[in-house]
């Protein structure tokens, strides 16, 4: 018998150090509410009849209720004294310490082996090619878009699954299952497993470790089997804790990836005109305002003449060049989206449009009004666009201060006082003066254009 508290990342530590190899779903059983009588007890005669030289593993006998519990000791004491002189495999049970599961075990198997965990071999990394692991240094890196350029690069079928929340295992399971998977050609699929911050803390990692380690999710007789060859990314969220500490078998996985700069935003490559995109509408508009052509004419966004992503990039960055390390890939779409729409709104306005008037002064006036405009709308975009993210990055920074244990009601206390400290309201005071100046001269030109 073993015992241990970060169970299933030691489980797996345990075989590497009995066996030499990681553990196989046919020997181990993960108990929970849903786990039958008969699979117990199936499990166990198994374990204890097994011809071949094995290690087995029971675990999560107190996630069982108190009948199923009261049963599986029972089996377990009867198979013990029954085949105790014929066993070839070694039978551990894990559990956790401090329990009635333990003083009960204790007394009906006084001669159990105590297991020490060797420390000193170093890491365990599971060196697999089709697990990823995406991690980011703030929130808003673009490892969403990252993970499916990748595997849109990679030529395989997307498959897009949040997992965090309130859930439920027989849903999940179920939500796999409708993906259809062709068992015979798993190689041609990958799944994003998108991770979000949970309480159901022990329901999180028993799906994990069972997806990832045992490669087999069972659920009464709903089972699903990811195989060797499918493709599994697994974005991680940036919270107020580190998600790798919470859920210490992900450390497991010797292929993290972890982005450190935001990732330049990609334009599709099947747009004809620059209106068919956000990106092309703002960085030509900027563009011939930076060239100061933006008054003399109204923008096309029919034209065809389009830029390439590396003209976008560095347009969107100059203008944001005084803090472009603190804007995210969200932040920065979000800029992009407005921009667009008023921009848009800019051209298909009539009183706006310099060649839509003949009289000299008005055309003056109109030519000079749209300069003062567009660096009106950029103000205010660049002011609502940060809002209040730069503070929440901030506190999610400061709450990550490491532990040498992982004590997520800390980390939460951490982040609540720093968003106490850092808060900045969007107020009547803060707003950019230049959005009132926009908003004067709409009525302005309205009184001269009567």
């Amino acid at each position: 018998m073993a015992v241990f508290s970060e169970i299933e990342k030691n489980l797996v530590s345990l075989y590497k150090q009995l066996t030499g190899n990681f553990p196989l779903s046919n020997t181990v059983l993960f108990c929970n509410e849903f786990t039958s009588n008969e699979e117990i007890k199936a499990f166990l005669y198994l374990s204890f009849r097994s011809d071949y030289p094995a290690l087995f593993c029971l675990l999560g006998i107190e996630k069982l209720d108190s009948e199923k519990r009261v049963k599986t000791i029972k089996l377990i004491n009867k198979f013990n004294q029954k085949y105790k002189e014929d066993i070839r495999s070694c039978i551990v049970i894990l559990y956790f310490k401090n329990t009635e599961i333990e003083k009960t075990l204790t007394k009906i198997i006084p001669d159990e082996n105590e297991i020490l965990l060797n420390e000193k071999e170093g890491e365990l990394f599971f060196d697999s090619n089709n697990i990823e692991i995406y991690c980011s240094e703030r929130a808003g890196f673009g490892k969403t878009e990252e993970i499916k350029n990748k595997i849109k690069k990679e030529k395989k079928n997307y498959c897009y699954f949040p997992l965090g929340g309130n859930f439920k295992r027989e849903k999940i399971i179920q939500r796999l299952i409708d993906f259809n998977l062709k068992q015979n050609k798993m190689d041609n699929y990958a799944i994003h497993f998108d991770l979000s911050e949970t309480d159901l803390s022990e329901l999180m990692q028993e799906i994990l470790f069972k997806i990832l380690i045992l490669k087999k999710l069972d659920i009464n007789e709903k089972i699903f089997y990811p195989g060797e060859e499918l493709k599994i990314k697994i974005e991680l969220p940036n919270g107020f804790y580190n998600y790798l500490d919470k859920f210490p078998i992900l450390k497991l996985f010797k292929s993290k990836i972890y982005i450190k700069e935001l990732l330049p935003m990609n334009i599709p490559q099947k747009i004809k005109t620059i209106k068919d995109n956000d990106i092309q509408i703002v960085c030509n508009t900027l563009l011939k305002y930076k060239q100061g052509k933006i008054g003399e004419h109204n923008l096309d966004f029919d034209s065809t003449k389009l830029l390439n992503n590396k003209e976008c990039q560095n347009i969107i960055n100059e203008f944001l060049q005084n803090d472009k390390n603190n804007y995210n890939y969200y932040q920065k779409m979000n800029f992009v989206k407005l921009l667009a729409k008023q921009f848009t709104m800019l051209k298909d306005y009539f009183v706006l449009d310099p060649d839509n008037f003949d009289n000299l002064e008005q055309k003056n006036a109109i030519i000079k009004s749209r300069k003062e405009i567009i660096k009106c709308i950029l103000d205010s975009t660049l002011y609502f666009s940060k809002g209040p993210y730069d503070n929440l990055i901030k506190s999610q920074m400061i709450s990550q201060e490491s532990d040498e244990v992982f004590n997520e009601e800390k980390s939460n206390e951490r982040a609540l006082k720093s968003l106490e400290t850092t808060r900045e309201n969007i107020s009547f005071e803060n707003i950019p003066k230049t959005l009132f100046f926009l908003m004067m001269i709409f009525l302005l030109l309205q009184q001269l254009l009567r």
